[in-house]
């Protein structure tokens, strides 16, 4: 039977991290002599038409070099955490994110071994002969558990904090045939990498944690602090850890004009850092939503897979994956379930993370395409048992609709325009996933959008595949952005990184 995973909390290096909820176990008056702080984060390299995928992180080991004994990194102990619950994963929106797993204290040392137990749940692939267009699949698994080397290794400091980084190669992890058909084996790929903390940005940015509040501290009168509040996010729907989120002077909010006007439990999306000593600091808050379960009233994740339009272009429903639900409504709609989204008059449309948006590009109805990332917050209509069991697609009135940030893989085609930065630009990517439809595709690039692997727009080739993570916005119209002309029906992706894998 699975132990609910309860928050954890403590204090290293004399920082409140941002996990909450402590036990006597984690108190701040704990020193635990000997021991660091380990943060987990989780990423994933995507498979094209790979809609969702979700895994269970049933636990995970490190081993001191010189050594064959194993130290858990979770599950923590039963006499620590005895309610522990493997948290569920959906990996496919990981491509190019990064996801907050675990905080534990382990013993200082060196460590070049990790023990990895995954398994693996529920999948969904895009499949045009379905209506809707989308079918789950269930691989089986070759193995659970896999030993990898950590490269290089992990150093844990008594008192300090260290970051490992797990990545779940699914494109690799899926076996597939030469036509790109999955073959129904799913064989683990993962590697698992230490991140440095830099002076400046900690252990690095972490684009759109998503989650809804719990509690919120408007504000924080210890001295010398530099946040000046913060609030608790439930994230990992139903059993993950609940993160503390500060605040400083500097973080933009949008959706609610103070932090003293955060309701819970409101669905947020965030982008931010850890910082060095293991604070996640908000650098932007989009608030969205005030969620109810008890008025079938939540927030639905997953891409677009449909849109219905009218006669004059109007849209009037789309069909979307649901991944998640947040707060979580697992009974009533299982991840991987098709949505069927009605629009109405009174619908928003607006932007989860404003700030990417750097050409001030409008979002409504006329801008939503197959492919789109999306929150949605609506009522829904149960489904019998039955329907549920079989993911029948469930009706969802929407409230609002909430274009997310997204990492869409594909090749370069060819330069539109480079400026003197090389990175100031435009190019055409040919996209990998049959749910964009084939429409084509422009990426629009600006001085700050983050090049890894390639220093800029000059240097852009075939090969290797990119990875652009961004807003992507459908323009049915021809239209001139940034002074480069964007052709009527062309899918524009606003890049904050182009990643050359």
């Amino acid at each position: 039977m699975l132990r609910k995973l309860l928050p954890v909390c403590g204090l290293i290096a004399g920082a409140v991290l941002m996990v909450t909820g402590c036990s006597s176990s984690f108190s701040s008056n704990s020193t635990s002599p000997g021991k660091g702080g380990l943060i987990t984060l989780m990423t994933d390299t995507p498979s094209c038409d790979v809609l969702g995928f979700r895994v269970e992180m049933s636990s995970l080991s490190v081993i001191l070099q010189g050594n064959t004994n194993s130290t858990p990194v979770f599950p923590p102990p039963v006499t620590v955490n005895p309610n522990f619950v493997s948290p569920s994963l959906e990996v496919a929106r990981l491509r190019d994110f990064t996801k907050i797993l675990n905080i534990e204290r382990i013993r200082a040392g060196t460590y070049d071994q990790a023990v990895v137990n995954l398994v693996m749940t529920d999948g969904a692939i895009y499949d045009p002969t379905a209506n809707p267009p989308v079918a789950t699949f269930s691989p089986t698994a070759t193995t659970s558990s896999v030993t990898v080397n950590i490269n290089p290794p992990l150093v844990i400091t008594s008192g300090g904090v260290s970051t490992i980084l797990l990545d779940l190669n699914l494109q690799k992890s899926l076996a597939a045939n030469a036509q790109g058909e999955l073959l129904g084996t799913f064989t683990p790929v993962v590697s698992v990498t230490p991140i440095a903390a830099s002076t400046n940005e900690g252990f690095g940015d972490m684009d759109d944690i998503d989650g809804f509040t719990e509690s919120v501290t408007p504000v924080i009168a210890t001295p010398g602090s530099s946040f000046t509040g913060s609030f608790s996010l439930q994230t990992f729907p139903p059993n993950g850890p609940s993160l503390t989120v500060n605040l400083t002077s500097a973080t933009q909010l949008f959706g609610v004009p103070a932090l003293n006007q955060l309701l819970t439990p409101s669905f947020v999306e965030l982008d931010g850092y850890l910082d060095a000593q293991g604070n996640l600091v908000a650098n932007s808050v989009q608030v969205e939503n005030q969620e109810n379960v008890n008025t079938n009233t939540v927030a639905y994740l997953g891409p677009v897979l449909t849109v219905t339009r009218d006669a004059s272009g109007g849209l009037q429903q789309f069909t979307m994956l649901v991944r998640d639900t947040q707060p979580d409504v697992s009974a009533s709609i299982l991840p991987e379930t098709p949505a069927i989204v009605s629009i109405s008059p009174s619908t928003t449309f607006q932007l989860a993370s404003p700030p990417a948006n750097f050409a001030q590009l409008p979002f409504d109805a006329s801008n939503l395409a197959p492919g789109d990332e999306v929150a949605v917050s609506g009522t829904f209509t149960p489904n019998s048992s039955a329907e549920v069991t079989n993911r029948q697609p469930v009706a969802v009135t929407a409230d609002s609709v909430f274009l997310r940030l997204q990492t869409v893989a594909g090749n370069f085609t060819s330069r539109i325009s480079v400026g003197s930065d090389d990175k100031t630009g435009a190019f055409d990517l040919a996209v990998c996933g049959d749910v964009f439809q084939a429409v084509p595709t422009l990426v629009i690039t600006t001085n700050t959008t983050n090049f890894v692997n390639v220093q800029g727009l000059a240097e852009l080739t075939p090969q290797p595949e990119l990875l652009v993570k961004g807003l992507a916005f459908f323009e049915p119209q021809a239209t001139t952005i940034n002074s480069v002309q964007i052709p009527a029906g062309t899918l524009v992706i606003l890049a904050k990184q182009v990643h050359a894998l």
